[in-house]
């Protein structure tokens, strides 16, 4: 078995077994949510995405663009990722802080090659999209932290992912590293991401409990999803020409304030079904976001559908012959 094989087979048996973080009184008061964690980050988690899809075969349009804005550096890629896991073996690079011991070797490659293809990556990939990105991670951030203001960390905590299970005082994982991680008093960062879509979470800044620890949790579950927030995508431009509607905007409008499925049906006197129409369209244009907590579907705006809005609220007495009117379509 080659080596780039054996890793794999080691990180697919590791991966069976939960991690285990255990929290403190102290760290659960010191819970934190940030945005992202830079480019970089990013760029490691999407390496990490075209590693395990065949190189962007998932990713479809997406793959193709990646090829296209490397050009003659795309083998470069290609030959670090067949050298590499991206997680855990490049996380060294996404510290905020730049603190840290940088190994000399990753994979059998030399860390500092390693950087440079994954500053490229970020370069030529990544940052020509990043305030799009950067828009949908800060209203992920602040979904989440309307989430904890009003349910503190424990719905916090048990709302992340499906498969993050948390059960007071242990949050249990499915990312790679040490079987339990005690955070001593340190806290916990929380970041969502792009591309970890087909990963539960990432555990980074932390080797077995030394370091900053921060939990890398996806923003979005889906590659399609994550693919149209490179712009340009095919059916997100389909998704924001549909947006010509009146119910929509008065969707957009309710959405001033986070509301379930239910109370917006209730206030525009609409199915739950035509709700659930849309609101997959406004997200699929990345104007709202949308969190489920147990049986409950929670949407709430982007930084983009507020900025749609032009950050103020609609006349709603200019809407009410609209409402009156809620039984016909668009």
């Amino acid at each position: 078995m080659s080596a780039p094989a054996a890793a794999s087979a080691a990180s697919a048996a590791s991966s069976t077994e939960p991690q285990r973080i255990r929290f403190g009184v102290q760290d659960i008061a010191r819970v934190r949510i940030l945005a992202t964690l830079g480019p970089t980050a990013e760029a490691v988690f999407a390496l990490d995405a075209l590693s395990r899809s065949k190189r962007g075969d998932r990713f479809g349009a997406w793959g193709q663009k990646v090829v296209a804005a490397l050009g003659p550096r795309w083998g470069q890629v290609c030959a670090l990722v067949d050298a590499v896991r991206p997680i855990p073996d490049l996380l060294w690079l996404i510290n905020p802080s730049g603190g840290g011991t940088a190994p000399t070797r990753v994979g059998g490659v030399s860390a500092a090659e390693a950087a440079s293809v994954v500053r490229t990556f970020a370069r030529l990939v990544v940052e020509p999209h990043w305030n799009r990105m950067r828009l949908f991670l800060d209203a992920e951030r602040d979904a989440r932290g309307r989430i904890a203001a009003a349910g503190g960390s424990d719905r916090l905590l048990g709302t992340l992912h499906p498969h993050l299970r948390w059960s007071s005082p242990v949050l249990e994982t499915r990312a790679e590293g040490c079987e339990e991680v005690r955070l001593d008093g340190q806290g916990l960062a929380l970041v969502p991401s792009v591309f970890l879509h087909d990963r539960v979470a990432v555990l980074a800044g932390s080797e077995c409990g030394s370091g900053s620890p921060m939990l890398v949790f996806p923003a979005v579950r889906d590659a399609t999803a994550a693919a149209s927030l490179w712009g340009g995508d095919t059916g997100e431009e389909e998704a924001l020409g549909a947006l010509v509607g009146r119910t929509r905007s008065l969707v957009l409008q309710e959405l001033t304030e986070s509301r379930t499925a239910t109370e917006l049906a209730q206030r525009l006197g609409i199915s739950n079904a035509r709700v659930s129409q849309h609101t997959g369209v406004l997200r699929q244009a990345g104007l709202i976001n949308t969190l489920r907590y147990r049986n409950t579907v929670l949407h709430s705006l982007t930084a983009l559908g507020t900025a749609l809005l032009g950050g103020k609220a609609f006349d709603m007495a200019e809407c009410a012959p609209i409402l009156s009117a809620r039984a016909t379509g668009d």
